[in-house]
């Protein structure tokens, strides 16, 4: 169930023979995974994509649940993933990732994800009013939204002015008379909304006129004054949920429309104040001396409201208070005492005294008595009265506890039996009782009438307290009950221990001391000791002074780690101390390592040393029997290589332990051992050629030569890579690869083997094979500083090379040659390469470097002008030529007529007597031998080409043909038509006579055409380019037919 590093280990033993053997493995056991996760945004509207980011270390699978029940995509196992939340609530989520190892581990994040709509919240100042009513409007609301500010805000006033406001503080708004709805929209940068619309919230109205009247105007003390209110606004008739009313009559207020009212505290004048509001617009009314309150007021004041445990019978003495009202008016007044007694009685003449009504009166028993003044004024036909309470109690204090002398600590009880006045009708129970302890700060106790309290304050000797009990009645009559109390120190435990400090290995002796002290001198009864999971008690011990044959307890401790001896002292009272303990730490270290068990031989030992124990801890490693060897390392992990002894060829194991030995601070050892299995492979090759014919010596005349191989290497478990290396700059990676060669040499072969352990094995065979025929190293060489439009090419160290074939990658083959230069036609990229050959024949080709050309700066450029032009026209050609590299120092000029014109002359002018297009080429070369050219077409155009109309045929050799005046057409169709529209002749451009048109004959009899009109339709294409599509008439005269 924890995590960490286990060694579990095998023990075997052969019972015959009596040995023994034991084989220990390292078990990992990995701490639950902790998945840990960000997202971003955690608050958004609805819908609200989220992105989650997974900060977990070291998992390679995840299953994310993002708690949105309502999506049909509520999960995903991607790394980091994204979810988006449709709904508005709060979503908590879970990620649970598996570790490589196949543990899991989860964790859910509450509420991680909230989703709310934007309630925009704003207010406006004031919001209710008298015509007309400026208001000021404010949105104080930032964006619940983190990251994700309001960046517009609407409002809309309907009925106000302005009517509609962009931006978070509008400028004051003006309304009239009616009710109005307010309505704010806001925006988000993210684009999340929100609309509030609070209705009917701003009021506006108009009071005109407000007032008042009362059914009386003068009227006795706390009798009702009904008052009733009138009040005209605009708009008319408004429900009356709008109007609100405030009253003020001096000694009092009142809130309803219509109140009564009575007046309780003086008599005379009072003046009424109504304000009226409607829709926030106030008006005001005051009527001085409006009404007149009329005597008497009943008022008195007793010299005692309570009497507690005084002797009966008691006197009270009572102070008439009372207005009676004018001197002239008729008074009487009874006092009425609330114990059955008689009442007492004033006229008017007594009331004129100069005591007026004052008086006393004589209460025989305990309880709670109503004194009633009544008064009346004959005069003003009013009265009036007033009570007041006198109470008289008694209450004894008593009580009882559990014990009077009492260990710190322990628990005292203690029990009430005090005694109060409970006759009926007014009984007077206790309700409180309180309990000084006596000590200093004083403990006080109010738990009702049974208590309890511990004295736990430290001091040293016997305390005497005085317990104090406040016993008080439900009317507030108290007295108090004393007892003394005695409390006894705990002893104090005083435990040694030896040796100190108390650290070492298992098994360890401990001498317990007892020096414990009784503070209270109360004689100590026992001890209690404790150690570990063990209990011992000892039913009596004496006590002795420390110094004096002090008791000792001796323990053995076997158990690792931190062990305690705890001691609990008790003296002859029962008084228990505090508890003393010890701690006493036996150290083991734990010995553990785990390793690489099966190395390659010659390989360094790979050891992860896990050891724990108590200070800084030493290790011995060996790789022999610790008690025969010596240690072959002294530091964490063992830094020795291992190498197997005597192998011989076949064996492909060695097996040996390991031993680690740990040493804590204290001195303390631990011994483990893991087995370690050294692997040995063997690289064996085997191979086979083909295709070549062999020599007198063994040796293959002519490439190419086919290699078949075989692997026969062997290991303790499988071999699970090749490495080849046939000499001839291929290698292979596969079991049983074949290899093609295809140049002459003499070639060595490597085989590498690898087993599934790691481990290799190599094995080499050099010249095992030679193969004859023509060979060399071609290449070439760009000269630094050159044309870098070609490059050198050359043949070194050849040998038995009768004739060669070079191919340069551009179409271009070149024979014969074992040194010279090539110039490409442009840049680009090329790969070159050459067929040697030999005396007998054998041929072997020879790859090339891809070569590039690249730009040279060198651009051959010309302008023509005219062109087109006509035939003989002069056209000027311009050299437009650059370089960036060098100067140009040779332009040649061919203009497409077989003249070609170089030298030094940028410039050429050149006519051309007959029509077409002429391609013309500038060829320009620049100092260090690069060349570019450019080619223009200048189109000569074709002239205008008169066609006769009449020929005669009479056989004189005298305009006998229908002809060209002029040679000027590359093709032409030509068609002759008679008069009734017949063709009699069809003709195209003849090569050897490119002028005629038409003989004069009829196609289909071979007849002279009969004298007449003729109708002829020519089309072709001339010289120049020209299309041509004519038509006219020709007159043949003289025919003979």
């Amino acid at each position: 169930n924890t995590p960490g590093n286990y060694v579990i280990q095998l023990t075997s033993q052969n019972t015959t023979s009596g040995c023994t053997g034991s084989y220990s493995q390292n078990i990992t056991v990995e701490a639950v995974p902790q998945p840990s996760f960000s997202a971003n945004p955690v608050i958004n509207c609805a819908p609200s994509n989220v992105t989650f980011n997974n900060l977990s270390p070291n998992g390679v699978s995840y299953s994310w649940d993002f708690g949105d029940i309502t999506s049909a995509n509520n999960s995903s196992t991607l790394n980091s993933p994204s979810h988006t939340y449709n709904n508005n609530g709060t979503y908590d989520v879970t990620l649970t990732m598996t570790s490589v190892n196949g543990c899991t581990g989860s964790v859910t994040i509450p509420g991680l994800i909230t989703v709310i709509d934007l309630v925009p919240i704003f207010s406006g100042t004031p919001t209710g009013g008298c015509d007309p009513l400026t208001v000021l409007f404010n949105n104080p609301e930032q964006t619940p939204y983190p990251g994700n500010p309001i960046t517009t805000w609407e409002w809309s006033f309907p009925g106000g002015t302005p009517s509609t406001w962009t931006g978070q503080t509008p400028p004051y708004v003006e309304y009239g008379v009616g009710v109005y709805d307010v309505s704010l929209t806001l925006t988000t940068q993210n684009g999340c909304t929100g609309t509030t619309t609070l209705e009917d919230y701003i009021k506006v109205g108009e009071i005109l006129d407000m007032g008042f009247t009362v059914d009386t105007t003068i009227n006795c003390i706390k009798t009702d004054f009904d008052f009733t209110s009138f009040v005209v606004t605009n708009p008319s008739f408004p429900d009356s949920s709008e109007i609100s009313y405030y009253w003020d009559f001096v000694e009092g207020t009142s809130n309803d429309q219509n109140p009564s009212y009575q007046f309780t505290s003086d008599t005379g004048f009072f003046d009424v104040q109504l304000v009226i509001d409607f829709r926030g617009c106030k008006d005001t009314v005051v009527m001085q001396d409006m009404v007149y309150i009329l005597a008497p007021i009943a008022n008195f004041a007793p010299q005692t409201t309570l009497f507690c445990n005084q002797n009966l019978p008691v006197l009270d003495n009572f102070t008439d208070l009372s207005t009676h009202g004018e001197t002239t008016d008729d008074i009487f007044m009874t006092w009425e005492w609330g114990d059955n007694s008689p009442y007492v009685s004033f006229d008017d003449p007594q009331l004129d005294d100069s005591d007026a009504g004052n008086t006393s009166h004589t209460f025989s028993n305990y309880g709670s008595y109503t004194v009633q003044q009544v008064i009346h004024n004959y005069t003003t036909g009013c009265s009036d009265s007033i009570t007041n309470i006198v109470n008289i109690s008694t209450v004894t204090a008593n009580f009882t506890y559990s014990n009077d002398s009492i260990c710190q600590g322990d628990s005292l009880g203690m029990y009430d039996n005090s005694i109060t006045w409970m006759d009926l009708p007014t009984p007077h129970p206790l309700v409180s009782w309180e309990f000084n302890m006596g000590n200093n700060p004083p403990g006080i106790v109010n738990m009702g009438d049974t208590a309890y309290y511990s004295y736990t304050a430290p001091f040293f000797g016997i305390q005497n307290y005085v317990i104090t009990l406040t016993a008080t009645n439900s009317v507030g009559c108290s007295d108090q009950a004393t007892l003394p109390i005695s409390v006894l120190p705990n002893p104090f435990p005083v435990l040694s221990l030896n040796p100190d400090p108390t650290v070492g290995c298992a098994p360890f002796l401990v001498s317990l001391t007892n020096g414990s002290i009784p503070f209270s001198g109360i004689p100590i009864d026992y001890y209690t000791y404790s150690y570990n999971n063990q209990t011992d008690t000892i039913d009596y011990i004496p006590y002795t002074p420390p110094g004096q044959n002090p008791n000792t307890l001796n323990l053995i401790f076997y158990n690792e780690g931190n062990n305690f001896v705890e001691m609990t002292v008790v003296d002859q009272f029962g008084c228990t101390s505090n508890s003393t303990s010890n701690s006493i730490t036996i150290t083991k270290p734990f010995a553990s390592f785990s390793l690489d068990n099966i190395i390659c031989n010659g390989d360094s030992l790979t050891t992860i040393n896990t050891s724990t124990g108590a200070g800084t801890l030493s290790y011995q490693w060996y790789t022999d029997n610790p008690n025969t060897s010596s240690a072959v390392s002294n530091t964490l992990n063992a830094e020795t290589v291992y190498e197997a002894n005597n192998v011989v060829f076949g064996q492909t194991t060695d097996v040996t332990p390991i031993y680690l030995i740990v040493a804590d601070s204290n001195g303390c050892k631990d011994t483990v051992s893991n087995l370690l299995s050294i692997s040995i492979p063997w690289a064996v090759p085997q191979f086979s050629f083909s295709g070549s014919a062999i020599g007198p010596n063994g040796e293959y005349v002519c490439p190419p030569l086919f290699g078949s191989y075989t692997d026969s290497s062997f290991s303790s478990t499988t071999i699970t890579n090749w490495q080849w290396n046939f000499g001839n700059n291929i290698s292979s990676t596969l079991e049983n690869p074949s290899t093609t060669f295809v140049y002459p040499g003499i070639y060595n072969l490597s085989l590498i083997v690898t087993d599934a352990n790691g481990c290799t094995d190599d094995s080499t065979i050099t010249g095992y094979v030679t193969i004859d025929g023509p060979s060399g190293n071609p290449d070439w060489l760009q000269q630094a500083g050159g044309c870098v439009q070609g490059a050198q090419f050359f043949i070194t160290n050849a040998q038995n090379i009768s004739s060669t074939v070079w191919h340069m990658g551009d179409n271009v083959i070149l024979n014969d040659s074992i040194n010279f230069n090539y110039f490409y036609d442009s840049p680009g990229t090329y790969t070159p390469g050459v067929y040697l050959y030999d005396d007998t024949g054998c041929e072997v080709y020879y790859p090339l470097d891809t070569i590039t050309i690249i730009e040279d700066g060198l651009t051959a450029l010309f302008t023509a002008s005219p062109n087109p032009a006509d035939q003989n026209q002069l056209i000027t050609f311009t050299d437009a030529s650059s370089s960036t590299q060098s100067n140009i120092v040779s332009w040649i000029w061919d203009f497409g007529t077989n003249f070609v014109a170089s030298g030094s002359n940028i410039s050429q002018s050149y006519s051309y007597p007959n029509s077409g297009p002429y391609p013309v080429t500038l060829t320009v070369i620049d100092a260090i031998g690069c060349q570019d050219d450019y080619t223009l077409i200048v189109n000569i155009k074709d002239p205008e080409i008169p066609i006769p109309n009449v020929i005669t045929l009479n056989e004189d050799n005298t305009n006998e043909l229908f002809l060209l005046p002029f040679d000027g057409f590359l093709d032409f169709e030509i068609v002759i038509i008679n008069r009734w529209g017949n063709t009699i002749h069809k003709g195209s451009k003849d090569v050897i006579n490119p002028l005629l048109l038409w003989d004069g004959r009829v196609d289909s009899t071979g007849d002279l055409a009969e004298d007449g009109v003729y109708f002829w339709h020519l089309k072709g294409k001339m010289l120049g380019g020209t299309l041509v599509d004519k038509h006219g008439n020709v007159t043949v005269l003289e025919s003979g037919q």
